[in-house]
């Protein structure tokens, strides 16, 4: 049985979950010491981690966004990914890559 909204539905529970972590842990006040370095790498480490997981489930309905998404994680090419259970696997982040920052994907729309 194929439930592509239940399947969605489970990718945005990772994005709330993610958002509410990054709430929670204040990247930017670990930043402010040198004391939350270590804590800072984890958290955005667990972040990005987190991001590539919900690039990859989401590849089939958005699949532009997922590729530059990976891309810019320093994952390569999504479209090369053969062992999704593998692929999709916690601590699969590729160490020692730079994220490339690039435009928003989602710009906010403003209403005037």
């Amino acid at each position: 049985r194929l439930d592509y909204s239940g399947a969605l539905e489970s990718v945005w529970k990772l994005i709330r979950r993610t958002n509410r972590y990054i709430e929670e842990e204040a990247p930017w006040s670990l930043a402010k010491s040198p004391e939350g370095e270590s804590r800072l790498a984890a958290v955005l480490r667990n972040a990005l981690e987190a991001v590539r997981i919900a690039a990859l489930f989401v590849a089939p309905v958005m699949p532009k966004t997922s590729a530059e998404v990976w891309d810019r994680l320093g994952q390569g090419d999504i479209h090369s990914v053969d062992d999704l259970a593998r692929s999709a696997s916690w601590g699969q982040l590729l160490d020692g890559v730079n994220v490339r920052k690039g435009d928003a994907l989602f710009p906010r729309m403003y209403e005037e």
